[in-house]
């Protein structure tokens, strides 16, 4: 049985103007304000990487209701890779991964279908660039949301102290990128629908065309070569 995901009205696409940043910035900022000293702190270099996608959840009004960072480590260093040796948690299969970093969903009664709507924009990512395991790390108490998900901790190797976020343990997670339709499928997980099935024309990138669905056969992608560049591309993603 499906959960009823309300995801009219959302829409995901990735901040590449000075605008979009700054709601980026300031959505953060009212996620982590209890971690860091002073609102300057909410950015840092790897927001402005070669390897970093920042997603930016609104509402119908552009009003900022989320955000979430990728980093790809196909082309650069991910956070984890700061505090931990991430070599040793990958098989080689497992080597092309992303991290999920910075996500930030300020009080809202739909949280649930807001980080659906963004776990989904971040899939579909991981499938267009061919990328095999997503990876996160968390305090494990905010980590529900991911193992819900299907995210499995990777042991005591993957424990770290955050220094930017007040040394609070982290414990790090991962997923498999292509075996999440069929363990959903096979488990009939409740976001199988909302991830597989439903269209959700009204949610996506602001930049598709009126008739463009958020599921096949098209939809416009950041291209991670074109990183920092106010460019889509248009792809059919292959399964």
């Amino acid at each position: 049985m499906g959960i009823n995901i309300n995801a009219e009205n959302i829409f995901v696409r990735k901040a590449i103007t000075d605008e979009d940043l700054e709601k980026v910035f300031e959505t953060r900022w009212l996620g982590y304000q209890g971690y860091l000293n002073s609102r300057d702190e909410i950015e840092d270099k790897a927001d402005f990487g070669p390897n970093a996608t920042l997603f930016l959840a609104t509402n119908e009004d552009d009003y900022p209701i989320g955000t979430m960072r990728i980093l790809d480590r196909n082309y650069g260093e991910i956070e984890l890779d700061s505090f931990l040796e991430v070599d040793p948690l990958l098989s080689d299969a497992e080597k092309s991964c992303t991290e999920t970093t910075r996500l930030s969903i300020p009080k809202n009664p739909n949280s649930v279908s807001i980080f659906c709507a963004l776990a989904k924009a971040y899939y579909r990512y991981c499938l267009f660039n061919g990328i095999k395991t997503w990876l996160m790390s968390s305090r494990p108490l905010l980590a529900k949301h991911y193992r819900f998900l299907g995210f499995k901790d990777v042991g005591e190797h993957g424990v770290y102290y955050h220094s930017k976020l007040g040394n609070t343990e982290h414990r790090t997670y991962k997923l498999s990128v292509e075996n999440i339709e069929p363990e959903w499928k096979r488990m009939k997980h409740p976001y199988y629908d909302f991830f597989f099935t439903q269209s959700h024309s009204d949610i996506g990138f602001r930049e598709l065309k009126s008739t463009d669905s958020f599921r096949y056969p098209s939809i416009r992608y950041p291209s991670i070569r074109q990183m920092g560049v106010s460019t889509w591309v248009t792809q059919q993603p292959q399964l």
